[in-house]
């Protein structure tokens, strides 16, 4: 399982996530389909087939020379002045061998100084022209935290030869097993379920969405069903939400064990609270420019800090947008056809359109970045590679062909970093990651095959567009004791599906019988508004348990939650109810909510978790 990037049309919300603590923590780490891009573009299937797997054979146009000198005189890189990357181009390389110093290049120019050498050329062509020369120069010892990014890219890689040698036309060639596809999972809010996206033919919602043109553009290049992204964009929501649905595992069985997960939050996040305002963010609810790039900072610190990768749809476009802010291929539509100003936060699909393009670049950078990586190993380090170069000779000594010991790191710690707060120092950071590794069940590093859920009930409206009124309450029906006057209602025509009372002090019960696991946890997804019709809303929820049929019910927790919030925002939130102690397994549990002040209330969804 890997948890990855971070993003949204309007930015990057970052959080911890306890439960997947035992995952290893890696740089930068990421759901890397990245190669899914890289191999994809390439689309020429490059493969021999042997008895029992695929075994990938480059063309020389995937291989790159080496060379161990800096050479700032065009004369010294053929007639375009370039360092070549095609071997069958370059007399004076050989593929994986070093120029010797005696080969030094020709150069018919004398310089005075440095800025005479470059004063004509610009970082970005030095960088580009020598960029082989500087990977070998910083050959460095393996990055370990590039492991599971690698097991994605193998799986990738893997399945897209299964669909290349699908369409070769030599039928003596038969694949031996199918690779699975890369199953990828995003959560966000209503901008990722793609809200207000509209496209021809009717295309509109979650068909519209950057996330299902993502998987199109991926599939449509590597010529087949190479990943299946499964977009769990939930309209209202927030990260709160996008991590509980996470957490405990509501949404469908398909791609239960994703590769990689993508936290598209991040509308909803910008206002969470009135003074949390500053977000990475591309919406109007904060009208303040300065005030919008104080989190983006943050979240920044956190993705470093925790080994997420970050992409920023808003950092790409901002320019644009600033530059005009009447325009609507990039930013939702702020004036209004009197030209009068409006709050929207929903772009259009000329955003989603975008959006695909710079995450597939995304993932293409990610590939390549692990490519390049590929050859850093502790037995090829700077000095053993380059102990024969002029550059190194003197510093050759008998104790330098390796990295001494003494300078070696230990293996790092189980899991994510300790919580970055305002009081971790550097004085305790070691000690406390150590800790918490060593707090890690031996059993969660094994890997389960189980598609078996911790929660014994779990349903939050939106993830399934087809459903309606009956069929959810054809789904509560087997745990409904007594319903009283609570009904499940679309109030807005925008299937936002949920438990309503028609009047006052009206009781919804809720009993599950014979649990099949231990219950400690009870997510709420109760929906907040305002107006109105939200004045003083107020619900009351009883938890209530019996350890077997002869015995009473005990009295568990009760607790009130607002129905009304002060944003006009119309918003879910998420309430984690955790119980004093858990119901042991076969026991049941009740659970009941009564209306107790104002004129309605609203449940969105509701989880019953180990």
């Amino acid at each position: 399982m890997l948890v990855t990037t971070m993003h949204d049309v309007n930015g990057v919300e970052v959080q911890q996530d306890e439960r997947k603590k035992s995952i290893p923590r890696w740089k930068t780490s990421i759901g890397l389909i990245g190669a899914l891009a890289c191999f994809s573009i390439l689309r020429t299937p490059f493969y021999n087939v042997s008895s029992d797997r695929f075994s990938p054979s480059a063309p020389n146009i995937l291989k790159k020379n080496a060379s161990s000198h800096f050479c700032l005189d065009a004369s010294c890189a053929g007639d375009s002045g370039l360092v070549s990357t095609y071997p069958e181009k370059r007399d004076d390389v050989t593929l994986g061998t070093l120029r010797t110093p005696q080969q030094k290049p020709r150069s018919t120019a004398t310089y005075e100084s440095m800025c005479e050498y470059i004063s004509s050329r610009s970082a970005l062509s030095l960088w580009t022209q020598y960029a082989d020369i500087v990977l070998l120069a910083s050959r460095l010892p393996a990055d370990p935290h590039f492991n599971i990014v690698e097991r994605v890219l193998r799986r990738g890689w893997d399945r897209y030869q299964y669909l290349q040698l699908l369409q070769n036309p030599d039928q003596t060639l038969h694949p031996v097993y199918e690779p699975p596809i890369v199953q990828v999972l995003v959560v966000g809010g209503s901008v990722t379920y793609g809200f207000k996206c509209t496209a021809i033919n009717r295309v509109r919602g979650r068909s519209c969405a950057w996330a299902m043109r993502l998987e199109s553009l991926l599939n449509e290049l590597a010529g087949g069903l190479l990943v299946k992204i499964h977009n769990r964009g939930l309209g209202g929501s927030n990260s709160k939400t996008g991590q509980a649905v996470w957490e405990e595992d509501i949404y469908s069985d398909e791609g239960k064990i994703p590769d990689v997960v993508i936290n598209g939050h991040s509308t909803n996040d910008a206002a969470w609270t009135q003074q949390e305002g500053g977000h990475d963010y591309l919406g109007n609810w904060g009208r303040n420019i300065r005030d919008t790039t104080i989190v983006s900072q943050e979240i920044e610190v956190l993705a470093n800090y925790y080994g997420f990768s970050l992409v920023s749809y808003a950092n790409v476009v901002r320019d644009w947008v600033y530059g005009d802010t009447h325009g609507t291929l990039f930013s939702p539509i702020w004036y209004s056809a009197d030209g009068s100003y409006v709050t929207e936060p929903h772009p259009g699909q000329g955003m989603h359109l975008s959006t695909m393009w710079i995450m597939a670049y995304h993932l293409l950078s990610l590939a390549t970045t692990l490519c390049s990586t590929e050859v850093w190993n502790k037995q090829a380090t700077v000095w053993s590679n380059f102990s024969q170069t002029s550059v190194l000779r003197a510093y050759n000594t008998s104790d330098q062909i390796k990295f001494p010991e003494n300078v070696e790191y230990q293996p790092l710690p189980l899991g994510l970093p300790p919580l970055l707060t305002n009081n971790l120092s550097l004085v305790d950071i070691t000690d406390k990651w150590r800790a918490n590794a060593r707090n890690i069940p031996n059993t969660s590093l094994v890997c389960s095959h189980s598609n078996e859920s911790r929660c014994i009930y779990s349903w939050i409206n939106g993830l399934e567009w087809e459903e309606t009124s009956a069929s959810i309450e054809t789904k509560f029906a087997p745990f409904v004791k007594h319903q009283g006057k609570w009904s499940v209602i679309d109030d807005t025509g925008r299937h936002k599906f949920g438990w309503v009372p028609a009047e006052k002090d009206s009781e919804l019960l809720f009993e599950f019988r014979n649990l099949t696991r231990p219950i400690g946890t009870v997510t709420l997804f109760p929906m907040k508004s305002y107006g109105e019709k939200w004045r003083d809303s107020n619900s009351r929820f009883r938890f209530m348990s019996q350890e077997d049929e002869a015995a009473s019910w005990s009295e568990l927790i009760t607790t009130d939650i607002s129905g009304v919030h002060d944003r006009n925002t119309s918003e879910t939130y998420t309430v984690s109810i955790d119980l004093p102690s858990a119901i042991p397994k076969n026991a049941n549990l009740r659970m009941s909510m009564t209306l107790t002040n104002g004129t309605t209330f609203k449940l969105m969804g509701l989880s019953v978790c180990s």
